[in-house]
């Protein structure tokens, strides 16, 4: 039965790399066109994939379950997001709303007792525990807001991940540490 789960891997992981390039192609052509990414790709697309990646041995029997239920989970706090906002609301009320919900009702926070562990990564695993690092809470921030039409800049920083809002002629350039 070993054997069976480590084919099952393999065949798993191969087809989640040959989804890998074809996703990287896609971004390279979108760049190199005038759309916008945020509008072809889902920021979590990648971290998606990350997360097929490592299935635990049970999930590589239905593969296809893992990614859609956290899709659900994010659909469901964009839901949970809308109904707090009024029906013309501005970025920054977003940002400040999708906060409340995230980390004062739901709890989720940055794991500084085990920032290390690899399940941090993967957005199933930062869901259900939530805790994550910097970059899986940024991932599942800017997912949320996405959903509701505010795109976050993702800006890495030398041991560190932040988003901010792109200033606009109402609003100055806000920036979220979800740590």
């Amino acid at each position: 039965l070993g054997e069976a789960w480590k084919v099952l891997r393999v065949l798993n992981q191969a087809a989640v790399r040959r989804e890998w390039v074809e996703l990287h192609q896609r971004a390279e052509e979108i760049e190199s066109s005038p759309g916008s990414l945020f509008d072809e790709i889902g920021v979590e697309e990648g971290p998606l994939l990350l997360l097929r990646w490592y299935l635990e041995a049970e999930q590589l029997l239905v593969p296809e379950i893992a990614a859609p239920a956290v899709c659900t989970q994010l659909d469901d706090l964009a839901k949970r997001l809308s109904q707090r906002l009024p029906p013309r609301f501005r970025p920054s009320e977003a940002v400040v709303q999708l906060s409340s919900v995230l980390f004062e009702e739901e709890g989720f926070r940055g794991n500084s007792d085990d920032y290390y562990d690899t399940r941090n990564s993967l957005l199933d695993h930062v869901l259900a525990s939530k805790k994550g690092i910097p970059i899986s809470l940024s991932v599942l921030f800017a997912a949320v807001c996405a959903r509701v039409g505010v795109h976050l800049d993702m800006i890495g920083m030398p041991g560190h991940f932040l988003l901010a809002l792109k200033p606009s002629d109402a609003e100055s350039r806000i920036f979220v540490d979800p740590f």
